[in-house]
Order: C-alpha cells, then sequence, then structure tokens
C-alpha cells in the first residue's frame, strides 16, 4: 500500500470517532477523539517537515501529555473508556521509553534499523488504533450496537409473544 493511501485510510479512520461523537453528542468522547485526529495531524505534520526519525522525537510528549489530559476528563466523569485510555497512553509511553533507551546515540546500523522500526511503528499504530475503538466505542457505537441487538434479539426471541412481566 502506497504511503498516501496508508495517510488517507488512517485518517479515515481517526476523523470517524469525531463525526460519530459528534453525531451522538457526546462531549467526552467529542473533546477526546479530537485530541486524537490533532495528534495524528501533528505526527504527519512533524513526520513531513523534520523526518521520520527525527518526528519520533514527538510521541513521547504528545502521548504523556494527552495520557494527563485523559486522566483529567476521567477524574472529572468517571468512565471505563476514559481510564482504558489513559492506561493505553501508559503502555505507549512505556514502547517509547523501551525504544529511545536502546537506540544508540549515533543511531542503529542499517541493517538493523529497519526492522526495528518497523516493530516501533507497528507497536505505535496497534495501540493507536485500540485508542480510536475505544472513544469510538464511547461516541456512540455503543447505541449503534444496542440498536442491533435489539432489533434482532427482539425478532429472534422466543418470548416476544408473551408481553410484559407482571
Amino acid at each position: 500500500m502506497s504511503p498516501g493511501a496508508q495517510i488517507a485510510l488512517w485518517g479515515a479512520f481517526a476523523i470517524a470517532p469525531v463525526l460519530i461523537a459528534y453525531r451522538y453528542h457526546r462531549l467526552a468522547a467529542l473533546g477526546l477523539s479530537t485530541m486524537l485526529v490533532l495528534g495524528w495531524c501533528t505526527g504527519i505534520v512533524s513526520a513531513t517537515l523534520l523526518g521520520e526519525v527525527e518526528a519520533l522525537h514527538l510521541n513521547p510528549i504528545m502521548d504523556a501529555v494527552f495520557g494527563a489530559l485523559a486522566f483529567l476528563c476521567w477524574r472529572q466523569e468517571r468512565a471505563w473508556w476514559k481510564m482504558a485510555l489513559v492506561c493505553m497512553f501508559v503502555v505507549q509511553c512505556a514502547l517509547h521509553a523501551a525504544f529511545w533507551l536502546a537506540y544508540p546515540q549515533n543511531g542503529f546500523p542499517p541493517e538493523v534499523a529497519g526492522p526495528i522500526l518497523y516493530r516501533y511503528t507497528v507497536a505505535n499504530n496497534v495501540l493507536f488504533a485500540c485508542e480510536l475503538l475505544c472513544v469510538s466505542w464511547a461516541g456512540g457505537v455503543d447505541e449503534w450496537g444496542r440498536r442491533a441487538s435489539a432489533a434482532l434479539f427482539g425478532r429472534l426471541s422466543p418470548f416476544r409473544h408473551a408481553g410484559p412481566a407482571k
């Protein structure tokens, strides 16, 4: 897949939680999903301007700030998905720390740099996808699931003819 197609695909995945949260008027999910989109945009712009490896220096700072903001959001109104988001940011910060502590001062030798950067990028992308899924769920996907299960199981239930319990 070309880099342009990957950017377009990740952009669509990043914007989807914002649109879902806006549709269902879930303000906390809207704010945190907007934060994720802005972080993704910052990462793309910094990789373009600074270079791919140099832009990686911003990731720990952004994820630490985003984790702190998610924690403050959780402190204001406690919800499981906010704490899950905080935990994902903590794991992401630990991933950054492990990568940068193992990174030599003058860089990796060329024969090992590619696989190491690939694993780091894949782990980072998986965590970002989980963060997007988390805010999507809180933004309104849970509502879609409730409606779908009510429509599906309401029609298939053998007890639907019985009426309400008395």
